[in-house]
């Protein structure tokens, strides 16, 4: 087992706001929404999994990892009747990881792991570290004053490729991936990281594209801020524009395809026909990309807000309004 006196954590890559403006409370226990770190381990959640009793009316099973020391179950969710499926409600208390588990599992369902953002991730990693380098490892996390003493550097790891990060970010909705990469898009020698920087290099590309920014709001880099803004106008420019760059392929192969990443269940017959990018908060679901085929390529964008029919009809919508511009 590796023995450190000391290991440092180095979280000042990001600055700024733990959550941007706009998020929605509900998304603070999400998975697809944890809180931005400088240190991201596991996606800045833990891992809970639930199964059920052993016979009907027994309270379900459940079991979390990492093993935090801070993370308290109470659990008051039961075994239904056969076939009664996944019927699981969970609420994280505010400021806390003390989690709340409502409802119930059918006897026959097989189990499920449900990840949770950590309240605190940096905390969390500092004691994931004391359990593997064992408790006479001091962990601090650097400050924004603080200086770290002269280092040999023995070994270092080398992020995956920009391309492949974006490609996982688009093709599976990865909100964590897109706030982490639009806090550090601003940074320079000069210039530290934060949203803010980030933002305005965005507005700044897209003016050199040809793109009024005027009636443009940036909030984040995910798109789960209710706050931001952008007309089907300037997204079609956005789409011609990247279209008939040098970048092309390249932007072309990190969007999902029917029947992939976030289009799973989607236009699954047409594939790689159709090239787009999801974009769902409650009460608003978008799509925007390519319609390829063999005769011509439309850049479109389908963008609707404020819907109170349930979700999946309005895909189907989006759907059927896609397929009227491919060649039959």
């Amino acid at each position: 087992k590796l023995k450190f006196q000391d290991v440092f954590i180095e979280p000042r890559v990001i600055h700024g706001l733990r959550y941007p403006w706009g998020w929605s409370w509900h998304y603070l226990d999400a998975a697809y929404a944890p809180r931005i770190t400088g240190l991201i381990l596991d996606g800045n959640t833990f891992k809970l999994n639930l199964r059920p009793g052993k016979k009907v009316g027994d309270t379900i099973e459940y079991d979390f990892m990492p093993k935090f020391s801070d993370i308290t179950i109470e659990n008051n969710a039961i075994t239904f009747e056969v076939d009664s499926g996944f019927k699981i409600d969970l609420y994280r208390e505010l400021g806390s990881n003390r989690i709340h588990i409502y409802g119930g599992l059918g006897i026959n369902y097989p189990g499920r792991e449900i990840p949770i953002a950590l309240v605190d991730p940096l905390q969390s990693h500092c004691e994931l570290i004391t359990n593997l380098f064992g408790p006479e490892t001091r962990t601090t996390i650097l400050d924004h004053n603080d200086s770290i003493p002269e280092i040999d550097l023995i070994d270092s790891i080398a992020s995956p490729q920009l391309f492949l990060i974006l490609k996982e970010m688009n093709y599976n909705s990865e909100n964590l991936y897109a706030e982490a990469i639009i806090n550090v898009l601003g940074q320079s020698d000069t210039t530290p990281s934060s949203l803010h920087h980030g933002i305005q290099i965005e507005k700044e590309i897209l003016s050199r594209l040809g793109i009024d920014t005027s009636s443009i709001a940036i909030y984040d880099g995910s798109g789960l801020s209710r706050f931001n803004r952008i007309t089907p106008l300037a997204m079609i420019k956005l789409l011609y524009a990247l279209y008939h760059s040098r970048y092309r392929d390249h932007f072309l192969a990190m969007l999902p395809y029917g029947g992939k990443g976030t289009l799973w269940y989607r236009f699954k017959q047409e594939g790689p026909k159709v090239r787009c990018k999801t974009g769902t908060i409650y009460g608003v679901s978008c799509l925007s990309g390519y319609l390829l085929d063999e005769k011509r390529k439309i850049a479109f964008t389908i963008m609707i807000n404020d819907y109170l029919k349930d979700r999946k009809s309005i895909e189907r919508w989006q759907e059927y309004l896609c397929r009227r511009f491919l060649t039959p």
